[in-house]
């Protein structure tokens, strides 16, 4: 029973992580697709 009380912990703690930074992944999602779509503006 200690197993699954410490695998749930762990889960729970990287869904908050994952709540706390969602505005960074969106911002860096986003950049890296202007950035794709700029620098194959460029090479053509």
């Amino acid at each position: 029973m200690s197993g699954f009380k410490n695998g749930w912990s762990i889960v729970t703690t990287l869904l908050l992580i994952l709540v706390n930074i969602w505005p960074l992944l969106l911002l860096f999602i986003a950049a890296f697709f202007f950035y794709k779509r700029w620098s194959s503006r460029v090479r053509k």
